[in-house]
């Protein structure tokens, strides 16, 4: 445990810490855009222009109806602060920054990938671009569920590939199912060198 992360357990009480989860409960089924709404604050303040650039771990847009909605939830919980800077001009400018508690709770909810989220390569992406927040065996186990949900996708394409190979006149469904049998394969050797990378660190 962190020294950040003891301080949150001596400085919040278990009522704070239950609200924070709630808050953050209700932001799991998207995790690939809440946990980079939060994960974006780690290197300190943001304000809402900023914030938004911060969000590019995986690639995937950050749009307002994920971000600010979250950001609510999240200052609720005691996950974040929130200041108003004044502008000459301009209107009063939002900040806002991660606290402990709000450190501790974004660890759990990336380092928590159940198998219906492993099976969502955004859940599983938005993890792997913020590895730095988890441990080597985090990671390791973070890796381990998107191979077994991999695992299960490949069955299933197999499954797809054999019947395209006995129907009559499916060729260009037969080329779909091959197209992503080869994705899935090379995602498994994409995750086979990112756990090599975790065993060397």
């Amino acid at each position: 445990m962190s020294a950040a992360t003891a301080c949150a357990h001596v400085a919040h009480s278990d009522g704070a810490r239950r609200r924070g989860e709630a808050g953050l409960e209700r932001g799991r089924g998207c995790a690939h855009g809440v946990s980079q709404a939060v994960a974006s604050l780690t290197s300190g303040g943001t304000s809402r222009g900023e914030q938004r650039r911060g969000g590019a771990t995986t690639a995937y847009a950050l749009h307002n109806n994920t971000l600010y909605p979250a950001l609510r939830r999240f200052e609720e919980a005691g996950a974040v602060t929130k200041t108003a800077e004044t502008l000459p001009g301009r209107p009063p400018r939002h900040v806002y920054e991660l606290t402990d508690l709000g450190r501790e709770l974004l660890h759990d909810m990336l380092a928590d990938l159940s198998p219906e989220q492993a099976a969502d390569e955004h859940e599983f992406l938005a993890r792997v671009g913020q590895f730095e927040h988890l441990t080597a065996d985090e990671r390791r186990r973070v890796l381990a569920a998107r191979v077994a949900a991999l695992g299960v996708q490949k069955s299933h394409m197999t499954d797809l590939a054999e019947r395209s190979t006995r129907a009559r006149h499916h060729e260009w469904g037969g080329l779909v199912v091959a197209e992503l049998a080869d994705r899935i394969d090379r995602e498994l050797a994409w995750i086979e060198h990112l756990t090599g990378l975790v065993d060397e660190r």
